[in-house]
Formats: C-alpha cells, sequence, structure tokens
C-alpha cells in the first residue's frame, strides 16, 4: 500500500493526471457493493464527482475546519502517547488504522457536525467498515 502525503504529488495524482491513474481492480467490488459512486468513478464520472465536491473542499472551506483537524490530531498524538506511555518495551502502532478512525472522525464533525467517536471506541463498527473499503 502506498501512502502519499506530499500536497505537490496529491495534487498531480488527484488533480493533473488522475485519467492516468485508473483506480485499482479492488476498487470495482465497491461499484457492486455499494453502486456507482465516486469510489468506482472513473473518466467523465469521476470528473463530475471532482465538480460536484470541489466548491465544498476549496482551500477557503477547509480553512474554516482547521480547529476541527487541528483538535483530532491533538486527540490522536494523546493517544498515541498513552499507547506508548504503557508500554514496557517498544510497541507498533498501526499508524494507518489510527489516520483512519482520526480522518472519520474529522470527516464526521467538519462534514455532518456529527460525533463518530472512532477514537474513542476501539470496537467501533463504522471506523472498521471504513477501514476496511479503504
Amino acid at each position: 500500500k502506498l501512502i502519499v502525503s506530499d500536497p505537490k504529488a496529491l495534487n498531480y495524482i488527484l488533480l493533473t493526471a488522475s485519467g492516468r491513474f485508473p483506480k485499482l481492480p479492488q476498487r470495482r467490488v465497491n461499484k457492486y457493493m455499494m453502486g456507482p459512486g465516486i469510489s468506482s468513478a472513473q473518466d467523465s464520472d469521476h470528473k463530475r464527482h471532482h465538480d460536484l465536491l470541489n466548491p465544498p473542499l476549496s482551500a477557503a472551506e477547509t480553512r474554516e475546519h482547521v480547529p476541527v483537524f487541528r483538535a483530532n490530531a491533538r486527540k490522536l498524538c494523546d493517544i498515541w502517547r498513552g499507547i506508548l506511555q504503557e508500554s514496557e518495551e517498544k510497541t507498533p502502532v498501526d499508524v494507518a488504522i489510527w489516520m483512519t478512525r482520526a480522518t472519520l472522525d474529522a470527516l464526521g464533525q467538519a462534514g455532518f457536525d456529527y460525533e463518530f467517536g472512532a477514537l474513542d471506541n476501539l470496537d467501533n463498527e463504522l471506523s472498521k467498515a471504513y477501514h476496511n473499503l479503504m
């Protein structure tokens, strides 16, 4: 699994040259499970989804939610700090799972004014399902 974090690379992959990067075959399963949507869209469908989502995800709109993102990042750091302090020896931390949980909480708060509680509840079914989809 490749996780890209460089903003310029993400811009190129997701916007500039999105047609050069087809969705993985595994993503087609999403289309059959949940119907056609953003996770399975390609070409003109992908462009249509992008055009619909671009305004609410613009820099100005995103800037409004920085306090939510910051609060979730701090909470995540506190959780990781607690995990590491409680362990007697070196403890691996599955960053991908925790980032998925933090992302879900941030999306819930910023996008829907709803608290999913994915960081607080390790048995959270929604965060498990979301992680498995991603």
